[in-house]
């Protein structure tokens, strides 16, 4: 069975999680809202800004953050206009006494102008009738599998939700069309994207699993392990964007690979994920993962070199959010080897039941270090001329960076 959803609150300027506080014998709605988290080269973990506002108080709170922003934020560099940098200044406190007093304000200034906020429950579906457990269609092997890693069951009996895999986010016109006829016939007529660059559909009735796989399947859509250790995210790192660095989408495919030879039997695992970034912004959400890669550069042999930064061991939870750590640094060639290595060593040292950041927090980053020391050097060009190049690339390695859109 699939854990829980990971829980990202903690990594956003505002995070908002619904909760049901019991008053008065009934379930009141409302929001647990946390503020200031965020990436990139100056990460910052969510605070919480209080834990219950009720969902009528959403949006007045939503703005009053938004003023005190306005008036506090920096706006001489825009690498420092983000919420954490104000929380950081004014500390959580303070912050909050502002917000506060700010929304005592707007609640008598826009009585009245703010639409309320209905939330309902999903309306009552038809019961899907049929058979919830039908054999693969045509004997096709990889239906058991689609199903076990792509289906979840929802709250709702007979209905699931189904992730649809999309190599590095990517996704052609025809694909779409098949996705948006899988979701009118077979679905509730929407499909949804995900954080993870894939895509979703809801209210599918178990008994059309077998339609539904069959057209993925022909369009190129049927790929096991959504949301799996082998569903690497990444962002779109040099191929496109000028504050890219190194190829993360290069990379990405060339772990990928490790999932088809050698580590196949890993592929399908839960609860660990691979995320990577071309530069230190983590727009492939390099700080939230299992194990995450932030693309730089660095000199070996008197040759610049495609690098990553690997961290190690996020945990995400309403409990508490733990970025993961840098742990060290590898060529780009060696980092698929790398990834392996790792996986080796915590399938070998794990004690039972230990999740991927437990196993990192107990065995230390010295021990990780010494496992895989050989990776972290190169030889000189003459002699491995191919690791001077970046993934996917033809020319020796150059960093050529510009303005970028994005901000940390």
């Amino acid at each position: 069975e699939r854990p829980l959803t990971e829980q990202q609150g903690g990594a956003h300027d505002i995070g908002a999680v619904a909760v049901l506080r019991g008053e008065n014998g009934t379930n009141r709605q409302g929001f647990c809202l946390y503020v200031g988290g965020g990436l990139g080269p100056s990460p910052q973990v969510a605070q919480l800004l209080e834990d219950f506002t009720p969902v009528e108080d959403l949006l007045v709170t939503v703005a009053a953050i938004l003023r005190v922003f306005d008036r506090l934020g920096n706006r001489e560099n825009k690498y420092l206009a983000r919420l954490k940098f104000v929380i950081r200044n004014l500390g959580m406190d303070k912050f909050r006494e502002l917000v506060f007093k700010e929304r005592t304000g707007l609640r008598a200034v826009l009585a009245g102008k703010i639409p309320p906020i209905v939330l309902s429950a999903e309306p009552d579906r038809p019961s899907p009738g049929g058979a919830q457990h039908v054999g693969a269609p045509n004997g096709d092997p990889e239906f058991g599998r689609w199903r076990l890693t792509n289906v979840r069951p929802q709250k709702q009996a007979g209905y699931f939700m189904v992730s649809v895999r999309l190599t590095l986010g990517d996704v052609t016109a025809q694909q779409l069309r098949v996705l948006a006829f899988v979701a009118r016939q077979f679905a509730d007529g929407w499909l949804r994207t995900t954080n993870q660059q894939n895509v979703l559909f809801r209210w599918v009735p178990g008994a059309s699993f077998p339609a539904v796989y069959r057209l993925l399947k022909g369009a190129g859509l049927a790929d096991p392990s959504a949301d799996r250790l082998a569903d690497i995210t990444a962002c779109p790192g040099a191929d496109t964007c000028q504050l890219g660095i190194t190829s993360s989408r290069g990379l990405a495919l060339a772990i990928g690979e490790i999932f088809r030879n050698g580590h196949a039997h890993l592929a399908d695992e839960a609860g660990l994920r691979i995320k990577i970034s071309g530069c230190p912004n983590s727009c492939g959400h390099h700080h939230i993962a299992g194990i995450g890669f932030s693309g730089g550069s660095k000199e070996f042999h008197g040759n610049q070199v495609p690098t990553y930064q690997v961290f190690l061991g996020a945990s995400l939870n309403l409990d508490g959010t733990r970025y993961a750590r840098p742990t060290i640094k590898v060529p780009a060639k060696n980092a698929p080897a790398l990834v392996g290595r790792l996986l080796d060593l915590y399938h070998a040292e794990r004690v039972d039941g230990e999740k991927f950041d437990g196993f990192v927090e107990r065995i230390g980053a010295a021990r990780i270090r010494e496992a895989v020391k050989d990776l972290t050097d190169l030889l000189p060009q003459a002699d491995a001329p191919d690791a001077y190049v970046d993934w996917g690339g033809e020319a020796q390695f150059r960093v050529k960076v510009g303005v970028g859109e994005c901000a940390s």
